[in-house]
């Protein structure tokens, strides 16, 4: 996992993973499946966030997300 996330409202907020902070700011939208950080503002998709988080590119996080739909396992390791 790569946030621990609280709902608060229609959203869900945590402590970003893309820089130090001591209140959370990292808030994700369920309705839109986007992400903004109020603190260093990152924001985009689940394509964009694994493509930052992970140094990934387009590619390798479509076909990560494709296992991931038969699998369940993100980065399977076989």
């Amino acid at each position: 996992m790569f946030v621990d996330l609280d709902p608060s409202g229609t959203h869900f907020v945590g402590f970003c993973p893309f820089h130090e902070e001591k209140t959370p700011s990292f808030t994700v939208y369920p309705e839109t499946g986007t992400y903004f950080c109020f603190g260093c503002e990152a924001h985009g998709d689940v394509i964009a966030f694994l493509m930052h988080k992970e140094s990934m590119t387009y590619g390798q996080v479509c076909e990560a997300l494709e296992s991931y739909l038969f699998t369940n396992d993100l980065f399977p390791t076989s």
